[in-house]
C-alpha cells in the first residue's frame, strides 16, 4: 500500500475537504497512525552476530590510575591494540595509529571509552600514556589480528555489540536467539542503554537479534507504507479517525472503535520482558 492509496481510502470514507493533495493535515494524521500501529505490532528485522571474540596475545583487565608526572607505557609485538579510558588524558603510539594519528587525546565524562590502535603489519606497538590530570585505564589488550573498526573484542569477561552501529534502522530489541534456539536466560546477557548487547565472551555462537525498526515519516505519495501487509488495512481507518478528530468527534470515535475492533483480532507477537537493563551489571 502506498501513501496515495491510504489518502484515497480516507477520502472514500467521506472526508474530502483539504485531502486532494499531500497536505499537512493528512500526512500528520497518517504518520501518527503508522506510529501507533507500529507500537502495538512493531515491524521487526533480524541482525546476525557471529560471536567469536578475538583472543588477545597480551591482556591486562585491571584498572590502573594515571597520575600526572608518572607516565605509563605498555608494549607488545602485535597488529593492533585496544584499551579503555575514563577521564581526561592522552596517549602517543609508536608502531601504530589511532584514526590515522600517532597521538590521541580524550575527555570522557559519561563512562569508559574504547580506543583501537592499528598497525600495517605485526610490529612492536608501544603505548605511552600521559596528561595533566588523573585518569583511569583498563582492559589493555594486544592482538595478532588487524582489527577492523567494528571488531568485537573482550572488555573483561564480556563483549559489547552496539546494535545501532551494526544496523541503520535499529530502534529496540524484541528478542534474541542463539544458534536458532530462544535464549532469554536471566543474567546471561544485558541490553545497555537500550542499544548495546553485552554477551559473556565464553558463550560463543551465532546470535540472531530480532529488533524493532525505525519507522520514518512519510511524505511522498508513491512511498510504500512500512507496515506488515495485514496491518496496512487498518491504516486508513485509524488515519480517518485522526483526520476527523477536530471536525467531528463522533465520527472520529466511530473510526477509532472500528480500528480497535479489527486490531484486536490480529495476534500480538509475544515480547520478551527481561531484556532491558540500562545500567548493566553493577
Amino acid at each position: 500500500m502506498t501513501v496515495k492509496e491510504v489518502k484515497n481510502a480516507v477520502i472514500a470514507y467521506g472526508y474530502t475537504y483539504d485531502l486532494e493533495g499531500n497536505d499537512a493535515l493528512f500526512l500528520e494524521a497518517m504518520n501518527m497512525a503508522i506510529a501507533e500501529i507500529n507500537r502495538v505490532h512493531p515491524v521487526t528485522e533480524t541482525a546476525v552476530i557471529v560471536h567469536e571474540p578475538y583472543e588477545p596475545i597480551c591482556y591486562d583487565e585491571g584498572i590502573m590510575e594515571y597520575t600526572p608526572g608518572t607516565p605509563l607505557s605498555f608494549s607488545a609485538v602485535a597488529c593492533s591494540a585496544v584499551f579503555e579510558v575514563d577521564g581526561a588524558g592522552s596517549v602517543s603510539v609508536e608502531g601504530g595509529t589511532i584514526d590515522g594519528s600517532s597521538i590521541c587525546a580524550w575527555n570522557v565524562k559519561t563512562g569508559w571509552r574504547r580506543i583501537t590502535v592499528k598497525a600495517s603489519t605485526a610490529r612492536e606497538i608501544v603505548l605511552h600514556f600521559d596528561g595533566n590530570y588523573l585518569y583511569r585505564i583498563r582492559n589493555i589488550a594486544f592482538y595478532l589480528e588487524a582489527l577492523p573498526p567494528t571488531a568485537h573484542v573482550k572488555s573483561g569477561e564480556y563483549v559489547d555489540y552496539d546494535l545501532s552501529e551494526l544496523v541503520d534502522d535499529f530502534s529496540a530489541v524484541s528478542c534474541i536467539l542463539r544458534n536458532g534456539i530462544s535464549y532469554v536466560g536471566e543474567g546471561v546477557y544485558r541490553i545497555l542503554h537500550g542499544k548495546v548487547l553485552r554477551l559473556p565472551a565464553a558463550d560463543t555462537g551465532t546470535y540472531e537479534v530480532v529488533y524493532e525498526t525505525v519507522i520514518p515519516r512519510l511524505a511522498d505519495e508513491d512511498e510504500q507504507i512500512p507496515l506488515y501487509s495485514e496491518l496496512c488495512i487498518l491504516l486508513p481507518i485509524l488515519t480517518a479517525s485522526y483526520v476527523w478528530l477536530d471536525d467531528n468527534a463522533e465520527r472520529a470515535q466511530y473510526y477509532r472503535a472500528l480500528y480497535e475492533r479489527q486490531a484486536a483480532m490480529i495476534p500480538r507477537e509475544k515480547r520478551v520482558s527481561n531484556l532491558i537493563d540500562t545500567k548493566g551489571w553493577s
